[in-house]
């Protein structure tokens, strides 16, 4: 896999972070994960992973978000991959930011595969409460993220790269072989 962003898409707890991981263990890619870019701030106003997050910290954020996009667009070498993940719902400002990586992708003449990631609602809460979650700042209240599942629904990618993947019962290396073999016969 050369000169491809992959952009992970899914609720928190369907394993968006640890496939990634498992994409760029399998192809040298590099990670730009959304707890990456949050965690800057999240460390600093000391997010618990339930508490919810000032509005106005969203737009730092962004800013953090913009470099790093910016960086991969135009200091990053040409061969280079990176894996992107982020929940995206159905809102103007996170079609705003998937167009944003698109461009990103479209900067570079890099191959973009948007790729929606979902699992099984049970499964979905138990991961949620899994050990490591808390440590890396990332949601752990199961019915704040059940409510969020079964009322905001996630951005529909209409793209002609997307692909859609269910992880409730699939290994994440697994999961991460069908994704690059998706973006490879792409290429």
């Amino acid at each position: 896999m050369k000169n491809t962003i992959v952009y992970l898409i899914g609720f928190p707890g369907v394993g968006k972070l640890t496939v990634g991981q498992e994409i760029c263990v399998q192809t040298g890619a590099r990670m730009m994960d959304n707890h990456l870019i949050n965690n800057v701030a999240f460390s600093l106003v000391r997010v618990d992973g339930s508490t919810p997050i000032p509005d106005q910290v969203w737009d730092e954020i962004k800013q953090i978000r913009d470099a790093g996009l910016r960086i991969i667009a135009r200091h990053a070498p040409a061969e280079a991959s990176f894996v992107l993940t982020n929940v995206l719902l159905d809102d103007a400002g996170d079609r705003a930011l998937h167009a944003q990586v698109e461009a990103t992708a479209e900067q570079r003449g890099a191959l973009f595969v948007p790729v929606l990631l979902r699992c099984e609602e049970n499964e979905n809460m138990r991961r949620l409460v899994s050990p490591g979650r808390e440590e890396r700042m990332k949601e752990t209240d199961p019915e704040t993220a059940r409510q969020r599942l079964n009322t905001e629904p996630l951005l529909d990618v209409a793209h002609p790269n997307r692909l859609d993947l269910d992880t409730t019962d699939v290994p994440p290396a697994a999961t991460a072989r069908q994704i690059i073999e998706h973006a490879e016969r792409l290429a």
